[in-house]
């Protein structure tokens, strides 16, 4: 081959000459969000030898020629071949959230622009797979060249086999290790349909849909300080061999975290039902929580309430109702500014008899407990206390 060039988007970038196995190396191809059109053109030079021969003196009683006229003549010709691909710049960008729970423990979301791998975080042992896995195979057609010429035709095996890398899911989803001290709370991505590997090729493959993802929301147990480390960080392998992207987690966009606090009391009642009150609040800051603007919600008896600007609810039920359990579940704490984790109460729904019942109830327990005490002391001293009238 006379010449062999890589165009991007119709630019030259690189070529090589005189080689029929050119290298071609490039870089530094700028990332956009249309795709890159690389060509591959060859032009292939050629001269092909013309031979004629013309018989200036014939023997016609032997019928042969005696004498032959030859006449070389040579013409060069060439041809370029062409092939494109589109093709679209692999540059891993990383962004996220992060937090600390109440509990000491790390709130982690990590986002990325691209397909990925996974990633590790430089301050903790702990990391967290993707569902890829890789494998490499080659076309067996490029196992033979032919070459042709005017003798004929010869085959031989070829010094080069073009190799090419192809990813598979191995799981239906990202896993986490160290399992105890990693948690995954959510996966954001597509769901995709699991393929099926060419006959020659022998892998484990999921058989149900799973989640290519682009964004892990994750908790890691506290094993340190509560404040972040000016070292700590991500690491994102990408799909593509040799890239990665490492990240501090100081440049993440920080988000509070804060204990919830849900009490439930009673409000009024009459014979027929009982009007429960519920308060929901910051119990950080004593402040209300509204749950209208939130992804997050009170759930009592299996229904939903929201709580208003004060953070307050109510909720009729029947007066023959024995209890009552309220629980807020929060939304996640990276869609809202503050974060919060969830808080449950539980409340016991009497008659004004049963009221009473228990006034003394609560009473006579402590009171019995006193009088048994002293008996015990009156029957080890001797001091004869028990029964008290006997003063009297």
């Amino acid at each position: 081959m006379n010449q062999t060039r890589l165009l991007v988007d119709g630019d030259v970038v690189t070529d090589q000459t005189h080689t029929r196995t050119p290298r071609l190396a490039y870089s530094e191809l700028v990332a956009n969000s249309e795709p890159t059109t690389l060509t591959l053109e060859a032009t292939i030079d050629t001269e092909i030898r013309t031979t004629r021969r013309t018989c200036t003196e014939y023997n016609a009683t032997q019928r042969s020629c005696l004498v032959w006229d030859r006449q070389t003549r040579y013409r060069s010709e060439s041809i370029t071949v062409t092939d494109s691909l589109d093709v679209q710049p692999y540059q891993l960008a990383v962004s996220g959230y992060v937090g600390r729970y109440p509990d000491g423990d790390l709130g982690l979301v990590v986002y990325t622009s691209d397909p990925w791998g996974g990633y590790d975080r430089t301050a903790s042992q702990g990391q967290v797979n993707g569902v890829w896995r890789f494998y490499t195979a080659r076309d067996p057609s490029w196992d033979t060249l032919i070459q042709r010429t005017s003798d004929g035709t010869d085959r031989s095996h070829s010094p080069v086999h073009p190799l090419q890398v192809h990813a598979f899911p191995i799981e239906v989803g990202p896993t986490a290790t160290p399992k105890p001290g990693v948690t995954i709370l959510d996966t954001f991505g597509e769901d995709l349909t699991p393929p099926s590997l060419p006959q020659n090729v022998s892998l484990d493959v999921v058989e149900e849909p799973y989640t290519g993802s682009y964004g892990l929301a994750t908790r890691w147990e506290s094993s340190g300080p509560n404040s972040l480390a000016h070292e700590d960080a991500v690491t994102a392998q990408g799909l593509v061999y040799g890239i990665e992207t490492t990240r501090s987690l100081e440049s993440f966009a920080r988000v509070p975290i804060h204990e919830s606090n849900l009490t439930l009391s009673i409000q009024n009642r009459s014979d027929e039902t009982v009007r429960l009150r519920l308060t929901l609040r910051n119990d950080d800051t004593g402040g209300p929580i509204d749950t209208r603007g939130r992804d997050g919600y009170l759930l009592v008896d299996g229904e939903r309430l929201e709580t208003n600007a004060t953070g307050i609810a109510t909720l009729t039920i029947p007066a023959e109702s024995t209890g009552v359990s309220a629980r807020y579940v929060p939304g996640q704490w990276w869609l809202d500014i503050p974060g919060y984790t969830g808080d449950s109460d539980s409340i016991y729904v009497r008659s004004p008899v049963l009221d009473l019942l228990s006034t003394l109830f609560v009473f006579a327990v402590p009171v019995s407990l006193f009088l048994l005490a002293v008996l015990l002391i009156d029957r080890i001293t001797g001091w004869h206390l028990w029964p008290p009238w006997r003063t009297l």
